[in-house]
């Protein structure tokens, strides 16, 4: 459910709206990854774009960098993790736009948050190379 991302420095808070970026061409090309997903406690395999590819596309990046921004990302329930930009533009960091293990007609599988059943949908954070994800209810913060 990750709807945008924030950089943060004092009290500038440039973004990037991730739905805005979907529109074809803007978004580079999609890769496959497979993670030990620590929200539906399975491996599953994902398909999405380059984290550091997509944040590259903030004309402000390296001032950004260079002035210890952090990322902060937001998803559509309000949940928000937030690290250093640096370590968001680590390698392996991917931007889901479908669980390739969902059921046939569907982008993404259900999971229940608490007494509710949701998806990650439209974009679901994760690290295939520390195991890391981000999602409604776990994430790196650091």
């Amino acid at each position: 459910m990750l709807l945008s991302v924030t950089f943060a420095i004092a009290e500038d808070w440039p973004s990037l709206d991730l739905p805005a970026l979907a529109v074809p061409g803007n978004l580079p090309e999609s890769v496959e990854v497979t993670v030990d997903d620590p929200v539906y406690h399975a491996e599953k395999r994902y398909e999405g774009h380059p984290l550091a590819t997509v944040l590259a596309q903030n004309p402000e990046l390296e001032t950004l960098r260079a002035e210890g921004a952090v990322a902060i990302f937001e998803a559509a329930d309000g949940y928000k993790a937030v690290m250093s930009l640096d370590k968001a533009l680590t390698p392996g960091g991917i931007i889901a736009t479908r669980d390739l293990d969902a059921p046939p007609g569907s982008n993404w599988h259900e999971f229940k948050q608490g007494k509710q059943t949701i998806t990650p949908a439209p974009y679901y954070l994760v690290w295939p190379t520390n195991r890391t994800t981000i999602g409604p209810s776990s994430g790196p913060t650091n």
